[in-house]
């Protein structure tokens, strides 16, 4: 069920969460590790994760990862 909750809300996000957003959807480190791992999720940038695969051209996607780095964005 959470993998369900987290599409939708990467959905909603053009293809990003942050980890903050992950802990708080119930995954925990070993979680997110294992999503790593498995290609699941891809890290774009620190504390922001896509699910895998990643467009290369997908600048909304980027200014979305941009923002969810900023403090209290989210």
């Amino acid at each position: 069920m959470r993998d369900v909750h987290l599409a939708d809300l990467a959905g909603r996000q053009f293809n990003r969460v942050s980890l903050r957003q992950l802990y708080a959807l119930g995954f925990s480190e070993a979680a997110v590790v294992h999503r790593l791992a498995n290609r699941r999720l891809v890290a774009v940038e620190e504390g922001v994760f896509a699910i895998g695969p990643v467009l290369e051209d997908d600048d909304w996607g980027r200014w979305m990862a941009a923002a969810l780095t900023a403090p209290r964005t989210v």
